[in-house]
Protein backbone atom coordinates (compact mmCIF):
# COMPACT_ATOMS: atom_id res chain seq x y z
CA UNK A 1 0.00 0.00 0.00
CA UNK A 2 1.53 3.89 -0.82
CA UNK A 3 1.31 6.53 1.96
CA UNK A 4 -0.73 9.52 1.39
CA UNK A 5 0.75 12.21 0.60
CA UNK A 6 3.93 10.75 -0.32
CA UNK A 7 5.86 12.41 -3.71
CA UNK A 8 6.93 11.17 -6.05
CA UNK A 9 9.98 12.51 -8.09
CA UNK A 10 9.50 11.75 -11.73
CA UNK A 11 7.29 14.38 -12.81
CA UNK A 12 8.75 17.70 -14.35
CA UNK A 13 7.61 21.36 -12.96
CA UNK A 14 6.20 22.11 -16.81
CA UNK A 15 3.82 18.61 -16.55
CA UNK A 16 3.25 19.28 -13.13
CA UNK A 17 1.72 22.81 -13.45
CA UNK A 18 0.47 22.36 -17.04
CA UNK A 19 -1.46 19.25 -18.41
CA UNK A 20 -1.77 17.13 -15.24
CA UNK A 21 -2.62 21.11 -13.01
CA UNK A 22 -5.34 21.40 -15.31
CA UNK A 23 -6.58 17.74 -15.25
CA UNK A 24 -6.31 17.86 -12.08
CA UNK A 25 -9.13 20.50 -12.01
CA UNK A 26 -11.54 19.39 -14.42
CA UNK A 27 -11.71 15.84 -12.46
CA UNK A 28 -12.27 18.07 -9.31
CA UNK A 29 -15.49 18.37 -10.79
CA UNK A 30 -16.84 15.19 -11.04
CA UNK A 31 -15.28 13.67 -8.68
CA UNK A 32 -16.26 15.98 -5.65
CA UNK A 33 -20.02 15.01 -6.22
CA UNK A 34 -18.90 11.45 -5.97
CA UNK A 35 -17.29 12.10 -2.62
CA UNK A 36 -20.12 14.06 -1.05
CA UNK A 37 -22.06 10.90 -2.13
CA UNK A 38 -24.46 13.00 -4.71
CA UNK A 39 -26.98 10.59 -6.58
CA UNK A 40 -25.86 11.19 -9.89
CA UNK A 41 -25.31 10.31 -13.84
CA UNK A 42 -21.59 10.69 -15.08
CA UNK A 43 -22.51 11.64 -18.69
CA UNK A 44 -19.70 10.48 -21.51
CA UNK A 45 -17.41 13.67 -20.87
CA UNK A 46 -17.74 12.91 -17.37
CA UNK A 47 -16.30 9.34 -17.96
CA UNK A 48 -13.06 10.35 -20.10
CA UNK A 49 -12.14 12.98 -17.38
CA UNK A 50 -12.70 10.58 -14.19
CA UNK A 51 -10.59 7.95 -16.69
CA UNK A 52 -7.88 9.95 -17.71
CA UNK A 53 -7.17 11.38 -14.15
CA UNK A 54 -7.42 7.79 -12.85
CA UNK A 55 -5.16 6.44 -15.85
CA UNK A 56 -2.41 9.22 -15.13
CA UNK A 57 -2.48 8.81 -11.25
CA UNK A 58 -2.03 5.48 -11.62
CA UNK A 59 0.74 5.92 -14.04
CA UNK A 60 2.60 8.16 -11.66
CA UNK A 61 1.47 5.25 -8.76
CA UNK A 62 4.20 2.72 -11.33
CA UNK A 63 6.99 5.15 -10.93
CA UNK A 64 7.62 4.31 -7.62
CA UNK A 65 9.32 1.19 -8.58
CA UNK A 66 12.75 1.62 -8.87
CA UNK A 67 12.99 0.39 -12.13
CA UNK A 68 11.01 -1.01 -14.65
CA UNK A 69 10.00 -2.92 -16.94
CA UNK A 70 7.01 -0.67 -16.47
CA UNK A 71 3.56 -1.23 -17.69
CA UNK A 72 2.46 1.87 -19.08
CA UNK A 73 4.81 2.71 -22.03
CA UNK A 74 6.57 5.85 -23.11
CA UNK A 75 4.55 6.24 -26.32
CA UNK A 76 1.08 5.50 -23.70
CA UNK A 77 2.90 8.68 -21.17
CA UNK A 78 2.72 10.73 -23.77
CA UNK A 79 -0.30 10.03 -25.86
CA UNK A 80 -2.39 11.06 -22.61
CA UNK A 81 -0.61 14.42 -22.40
CA UNK A 82 -0.70 15.32 -26.00
CA UNK A 83 -4.29 14.05 -26.91
CA UNK A 84 -6.23 12.58 -23.93
CA UNK A 85 -5.62 9.19 -25.50
CA UNK A 86 -6.16 6.08 -22.82
CA UNK A 87 -3.98 3.15 -23.67
CA UNK A 88 -5.65 -0.21 -25.11
CA UNK A 89 -6.71 -2.68 -22.48
CA UNK A 90 -7.14 -0.14 -19.75
CA UNK A 91 -10.26 -0.60 -17.72
CA UNK A 92 -11.37 1.93 -15.01
CA UNK A 93 -13.61 1.56 -12.44
CA UNK A 94 -15.63 2.80 -9.67
CA UNK A 95 -16.82 1.96 -6.54
CA UNK A 96 -18.34 3.09 -3.21
CA UNK A 97 -16.98 2.13 0.54
CA UNK A 98 -18.28 2.75 4.13
CA UNK A 99 -15.96 2.44 7.01
CA UNK A 100 -12.70 2.73 5.66
CA UNK A 101 -9.99 3.93 7.73
CA UNK A 102 -8.71 6.79 5.37
CA UNK A 103 -7.07 7.61 2.13
CA UNK A 104 -5.85 4.23 0.51
CA UNK A 105 -3.60 2.85 -2.41
CA UNK A 106 -3.03 -0.40 -3.72
CA UNK A 107 -0.60 -1.31 -6.73
CA UNK A 108 0.15 -4.76 -7.68
CA UNK A 109 1.93 -6.41 -10.99
CA UNK A 110 -0.33 -9.61 -12.39
CA UNK A 111 1.07 -12.12 -14.44
CA UNK A 112 0.51 -14.94 -16.36
CA UNK A 113 0.41 -16.97 -19.75
CA UNK A 114 -1.70 -16.44 -22.39
CA UNK A 115 -4.22 -19.65 -22.27
CA UNK A 116 -2.99 -22.24 -25.67
CA UNK A 117 0.63 -20.72 -25.79
CA UNK A 118 3.60 -19.98 -23.77
CA UNK A 119 3.28 -16.36 -24.10
CA UNK A 120 3.73 -14.38 -20.58
CA UNK A 121 1.25 -11.34 -20.39
CA UNK A 122 1.57 -9.02 -17.87
CA UNK A 123 -1.16 -6.44 -15.82
CA UNK A 124 -0.41 -3.22 -13.39
CA UNK A 125 -3.55 -2.76 -11.00
CA UNK A 126 -4.38 0.52 -9.34
CA UNK A 127 -6.60 0.77 -6.33
CA UNK A 128 -7.82 3.94 -4.68
CA UNK A 129 -10.07 5.31 -2.58
CA UNK A 130 -10.72 8.85 -0.96
CA UNK A 131 -13.49 8.59 1.67
CA UNK A 132 -16.77 6.81 -0.32
CA UNK A 133 -15.14 6.36 -3.56
CA UNK A 134 -12.78 3.86 -4.68
CA UNK A 135 -11.54 3.74 -8.12
CA UNK A 136 -9.63 0.93 -9.76
CA UNK A 137 -7.36 0.76 -13.08
CA UNK A 138 -6.72 -2.10 -14.82
CA UNK A 139 -3.70 -2.39 -18.03
CA UNK A 140 -3.43 -5.33 -19.32
CA UNK A 141 -0.10 -6.15 -21.63
CA UNK A 142 1.04 -9.17 -23.77
CA UNK A 143 3.31 -8.95 -26.80
CA UNK A 144 1.38 -9.49 -29.93
CA UNK A 145 -1.84 -8.71 -29.12
CA UNK A 146 -1.72 -5.22 -31.06
CA UNK A 147 -4.60 -7.25 -33.10
CA UNK A 148 -6.55 -8.64 -30.54
CA UNK A 149 -10.14 -7.03 -29.78
CA UNK A 150 -9.67 -7.51 -26.15
CA UNK A 151 -7.86 -9.39 -23.42
CA UNK A 152 -9.55 -10.61 -20.05
CA UNK A 153 -8.67 -11.64 -16.56
CA UNK A 154 -9.93 -13.76 -14.28
CA UNK A 155 -11.97 -12.65 -11.70
CA UNK A 156 -12.12 -14.11 -8.08
CA UNK A 157 -15.58 -14.96 -7.10
CA UNK A 158 -17.61 -11.64 -4.74
CA UNK A 159 -20.53 -9.29 -5.71
CA UNK A 160 -18.57 -7.00 -8.24
CA UNK A 161 -21.36 -6.64 -10.79
CA UNK A 162 -23.39 -4.74 -7.92
CA UNK A 163 -19.88 -3.27 -6.25
CA UNK A 164 -18.03 -1.89 -9.22
CA UNK A 165 -19.16 0.80 -11.78
CA UNK A 166 -17.19 0.66 -15.42
CA UNK A 167 -16.41 3.83 -16.94
CA UNK A 168 -13.61 3.12 -18.70
CA UNK A 169 -14.10 2.10 -21.87
CA UNK A 170 -18.15 1.96 -22.23
CA UNK A 171 -20.90 4.02 -24.19
CA UNK A 172 -22.73 3.60 -20.87
CA UNK A 173 -23.70 6.34 -18.74
CA UNK A 174 -22.76 5.58 -15.36
CA UNK A 175 -24.95 6.16 -12.11
CA UNK A 176 -23.68 6.90 -9.05
CA UNK A 177 -23.71 5.52 -6.11
CA UNK A 178 -23.49 1.34 -7.41
CA UNK A 179 -26.29 -0.69 -4.77
CA UNK A 180 -23.31 -2.50 -2.73
CA UNK A 181 -20.54 -0.95 -0.93
CA UNK A 182 -17.36 -2.10 -0.47
CA UNK A 183 -16.86 -2.45 3.79
CA UNK A 184 -14.56 -0.74 5.23
CA UNK A 185 -10.43 -1.80 4.88
CA UNK A 186 -11.12 -5.01 4.06
CA UNK A 187 -13.59 -4.53 1.76
CA UNK A 188 -10.98 -2.48 -0.34
CA UNK A 189 -8.23 -5.00 -0.01
CA UNK A 190 -10.82 -7.59 -1.42
CA UNK A 191 -11.49 -5.05 -4.17
CA UNK A 192 -7.83 -4.50 -4.44
CA UNK A 193 -7.06 -8.38 -4.84
CA UNK A 194 -9.95 -9.69 -6.98
CA UNK A 195 -7.88 -10.71 -9.75
CA UNK A 196 -5.97 -13.54 -11.27
CA UNK A 197 -3.33 -14.02 -13.73
CA UNK A 198 -4.62 -12.65 -17.21
CA UNK A 199 -5.40 -13.93 -20.67
CA UNK A 200 -6.23 -13.09 -24.11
Amino acid sequence: MVAPGLKVKVVCAGCNNGWMSDLENRAKAIVEPLIDETTTLIDSEGRLILAEWAVKTSMVFEALRSSGPYVFTEEERTLIRQSRGLPRFTTVWIAKCVGSSGPYCSASDLGGTVVGSDVDASAYVTTMAFGPLAIQVLRASVPGADSAKSITADIRPGPWNDVAIRVWPTSRVAPWPPRVALAGDEGLEAFAERWSPIRS
